[in-house]
């Protein structure tokens, strides 16, 4: 339902993928996602072992290392991933990411045809997204989330829209927006954690929120 991501959802989604092709999800991903966007398939993977270069990962969670140096036998959390079959943690560079986002803002090309992204950005009860329109004086904004396929419109206060998917996971959070004009994609990655549900965590998610919306009116006056 609306408002509900469930990781069950692109399992089921992947499983199909592997009947109906008769090859792993894995390799469709490589072959068919990652390999078109032109992704640098020696540092993205579902596993570990996928990346060459370790280094180049972030380690899972600024708290956790903070408390295991402090209490180095108490906790200690190595990298991780998601075993759920077939679908789990898909790992790629920050760079890499900013690939997908662009083929969005590019009405699908290489991967999906136009339609695709027409239905990705419907919101559920089939209506059209309104365009943002800066002249607006009317102080009876819209609900702040509209909600489409997989991805969802987010109104800011001002009535602008984004087009957005966001993410948490242990000590980490993820903000994705691309415009309604699409014209400006921003990512930002962070070690902010928003697993708890409490004060801090809403106020991790607002800071990334304003730094985001900062970088949008910055990029957009340079438009």
């Amino acid at each position: 339902p609306p408002g509900n991501v469930t990781f069950e959802g692109t399992f089921f989604a992947a499983l199909i993928v592997e009947r109906v092709l008769n090859m792993s999800y894995e390799e469709y991903t490589k072959e068919k996602i990652l390999k078109p966007l032109n992704i640098d398939l020696t540092q993205s993977g579902f596993r570990l072992a996928d990346v060459k270069n370790r280094d180049d990962l972030v380690y899972p969670g600024r708290t956790v290392r903070f408390v295991y140096m402090i209490y180095p036998s108490l906790l200690h959390i190595s990298f991780f991933i998601f075993p759920t079959y077939p679908a789990g943690l898909l790992r790629m560079l920050a760079h890499d990411l900013s690939k997908f986002l662009r083929m969005l803002m590019n009405n699908g090309y290489p991967l999906l045809h136009s339609f695709s992204i027409i239905e990705i950005k419907k919101v559920v009860d089939d209506e059209n997204i309104c365009q943002y329109n800066p002249a607006n004086t009317n102080n009876s904004f819209p609900p702040s989330i509209q909600f489409g396929l997989v991805w969802n419109w987010r109104i800011m206060d001002d009535s602008r829209r984004f087009i957005c998917q966001r993410g948490t996971n242990l000590d980490s959070t993820h903000l994705m927006m691309i415009n309604d004009k699409n014209t400006i994609e921003v990512i930002i990655l962070s070690n902010g954690n928003r697993t708890l549900e409490n004060q801090f965590s809403t106020k991790v998610y607002n800071t990334l929120a304003n730094i985001q919306l900062m970088l949008f009116d910055c990029l957009e006056s340079k438009i």
